[in-house]
């Protein structure tokens, strides 16, 4: 069975990952009419690679597509069940929080995470169809809104218009999870400047030292900390930590060295303000045909609804890390061991008395291991059999190390249109942040929201995944920064100090070194 390369992440590990792979191969057949036939993962140091089955990936995804394009009906429960189980799992989360998970007895402890994983499991479920429209082996919304577009300018002689307009017709008009952030920390600002020690408390933001401000205003640090809680499992991703104090009083720090706080509030506000007028405006102008509209309301509202349910893994991610915890207590491993154990597994050795087993096995299982998902099941393999079930999954892997002397171009999909020079920074995970320089381009596997910082510094963003409804793409319309996605190979073709060109109203990238 073919199996074709997805996309590749740093630090990432089993948990939680594989119980996306459940679903993918299993729960979503109903759902979306079809299902993947495998799903295959080989982890290595914590650097995580997925491949799936190409053909039934393909073969889903046109399932969807076609479903969404000629059923609203089939569109709407969609949405609507993704905002139903999110809640419910939002709620779950919130429970967890007040759960002593130390005096529960281990058959309770072991039950507690059933019950989470299999709410995980619908919400996932009915996540992925925003996925396999637009961000896996094919972006059939994105490519199919864009081409249709195209034809619609070129009859107006606006083709030179594409990157822009398709931008304001296909963005969301909610505020992204990551714009509320920023909402609520300009919020913060505007209370620290009413502050009598104003002056002193924006230094201290500025040279980022948190107990001077302790000092200063126990009253303002407490304001930060409220934040963190309300906020801190934005840069949550897979694995954590949550937002720390240091991050926060950054991105407070960046803030204050812009313009006026209330002018930044402001403007921010005017996007979301402005975005329906301008839609509206356009589709008169243009005389769109309902069969256009129709597509880029789909795409605006998924846009929004994938930001949102991502929202919601994280919020459940950093509230299960406690039984997590607890459970790994009781095994006495880590935490970062048993994010490396399957749900059976961690069963049998808290239950079945087999945690001696399970120690010895994740000391090889956490530097090199993969697993295979099929029917909504997994298994997992180390060592010698991890070795052979690559071979007979993959064969002997090809790494693209550089772009090829004679290949200048890679070519995307517009997200927001634009065009940048500058060097490239390959950021991948949260510790890469701090080499990118302001102009420079970010180039990332899939951007999250603990890239925030250094997306706001660069001229232009390129993934190597994602469709108009990535999170890449929702960031770059709010930032109003070039953005080219699905590239596929972007991360593994250019390399840091790399001069590039980012052409975004045609989806291009072009190395000029």
């Amino acid at each position: 069975m073919p199996l074709k390369y997805i996309f590749d992440r740093d630090k990432m590990f089993i948990w939680p990952f594989y119980i996306s792979d459940l679903t993918i191969t299993g729960d979503v057949q109903e759902i979306c009419g079809g299902k993947i036939a495998e799903s295959f993962a080989i982890i290595e140091n914590d650097f995580f690679k997925l491949y799936i089955d190409a053909p039934s990936c393909r073969q889903t995804s046109e399932s969807v597509f076609n479903r969404i394009m000629a059923d609203k009906k089939y569109f709407k429960r969609v949405v609507k069940n993704i905002y139903r189980y999110s809640k419910d799992l939002e709620r779950f989360s919130r429970k967890i929080k007040k759960i002593s998970v130390t005096k529960l007895a281990d058959d309770k402890l072991v039950s507690l995470l059933a019950v989470y994983i299999k709410k995980l499991r619908i919400i996932r479920a009915w996540g992925w169809v925003p996925v396999f429209l637009d961000a896996l082996e094919k972006s059939y919304l994105t490519e199919y809104i864009q081409e249709e577009l195209q034809k619609i300018l070129r009859a107006k002689n606006l083709s030179n218009k594409m990157g822009e307009y398709y931008s304001v017709l296909t963005s969301s008009e909610k505020k992204s999870e990551v714009q509320r952030e920023e909402l609520a920390r300009l919020n913060l600002l505007l209370e620290v400047l009413k502050h009598k020690k104003s002056d002193e408390i924006a230094a201290a933001i500025k040279n980022n030292q948190a107990l001077i401000i302790k000092q200063e205003s126990p009253a303002v640090y407490g304001l930060l900390e409220k934040h963190l809680r309300k906020f801190g499992w934005l840069t949550y991703a897979y694995d954590g930590p949550v937002m720390q104090m240091n991050y926060l009083l950054k991105t407070l720090g960046d803030n204050l060295l812009k313009s006026d706080i209330s002018d930044q509030k402001k403007i921010l506000l005017e996007y979301y303000k402005n975005i329906k007028k301008e839609k509206k405006k356009l589709i008169k102008n243009l005389d769109l045909p309902k069969s256009s509209i129709y597509p880029m309301n789909v795409s605006a509202e998924l846009m929004y609804i994938k930001d949102y349910r991502k929202g919601v893994y994280q919020k459940s991610y950093v509230a299960m890390d406690k039984v997590l915890e607890e459970l790994a207590k009781r095994l006495q491993m880590s935490l970062y061991e048993i994010k490396y154990m399957v749900f059976d597994e961690i069963k049998d050795a808290l239950l079945g008395g087999t945690a001696d087993k399970y120690r010895d096995l994740l000391k090889i299982r956490t530097k090199k291991c993969c697993y295979l998902a099929v029917d909504g099941r997994i298994t997992v393999w180390e060592g010698e059999e991890c070795e052979k079930k690559i071979s007979e999954k993959i064969g002997r892997e090809k790494t693209l190390e550089a772009m090829p002397a004679d290949q200048k171009e890679i070519k995307g999909l517009v997200a927001f249109g634009g065009k940048a020079r500058g060097k490239v920074k390959i950021v991948l995970v949260e510790k890469d942040v701090a080499k990118v320089q302001e102009g420079d381009i970010l180039v990332s596997s899939a951007t999250n929201p603990d890239l925030i910082i250094a997306m706001k510094k660069c001229s232009a963003i390129v993934t190597d995944t994602g469709g108009i409804v990535s999170h890449a793409a929702i960031i770059s319309r709010e930032l109003k920064k070039p953005c080219v996605v699905g590239t596929r190979i972007a991360t593994h073709l250019l390399k840091d100090g790399d001069l590039v060109e980012v052409d975004a109203d045609r989806g291009v990238v072009v190395k000029l070194n």
